[in-house]
């Protein structure tokens, strides 16, 4: 995630959650036993800034550099 963030631009920290912890903590998980594709911009100030629920992937990432950039 590091790499993908500066191969974009991005000055951020990104986290990944292969042990499902965050999935859990913010309660992603659909009926179907998948979680949800959601992204969380949390600030230096550590509280949420903008939550991107059931989205694809196709773009969004662009979308969220693009929000974050201009905040």
């Amino acid at each position: 995630m590091e790499r993908f963030a500066r191969e974009k631009g991005g000055s951020f920290p990104m986290v990944g959650d292969p042990e499902g912890e965050l999935i859990r903590l913010y309660d992603v998980m659909r009926d179907s036993g998948k979680a949800e594709r959601s992204t969380y911009v949390v600030g230096r100030d550590g509280l949420i800034h903008k939550i991107y629920e059931a989205v694809k992937a196709k773009g969004h990432a662009a979308k969220v550099l693009a929000d974050v950039q201009s905040s």
